[in-house]
């Protein structure tokens, strides 16, 4: 996804990439600890900051559709408040939340247009 919207995104979008390449990895490899830090929480954790970063890269720019922007935000948001208050459902929704945004935004790619017939503008 990242690829076709690379230059609409900017550097914001980048970072954000880099941060959900980084926790993919993590979670990917090897469980375990760093101290007291869990690498499925501390991967968890960079996926979903660098997903944020997308999220705001692709408002600003109309580089996605809308609602893929809030979706990942608020599912980032609620999978944090689920893991930390322990409430399982709210993480569970947060996770189908997710998945969807994947959908939309591998629609909009596939379709070839970023937010309907409103075009992108150049990532800053």
């Amino acid at each position: 996804m990242y690829g076709s919207r690379s230059e609409h995104v900017g550097l914001l979008g980048f970072v954000g990439f880099l941060l959900a390449i980084v926790g993919t990895a993590i979670i990917a490899g090897p469980d375990g600890r760093i101290g007291s830090v869990g690498m499925y929480s501390a991967g968890s954790l960079s996926i979903g900051l660098g997903l944020v970063c997308l999220a705001i890269a692709s408002w600003r720019t109309h580089a996605l559709p809308r609602w893929v922007a809030v979706l990942w935000i608020l599912s980032t948001v609620a999978g944090i408040v689920g893991a930390i208050a322990g409430v399982e459902s709210l993480f569970t929704l947060a996770g189908i939340a997710f998945g969807a945004t994947f959908m939309g935004a591998g629609a909009a790619v596939l379709r070839g247009t970023p937010a309907g017939d409103s075009g992108c503008s150049k990532g800053r």
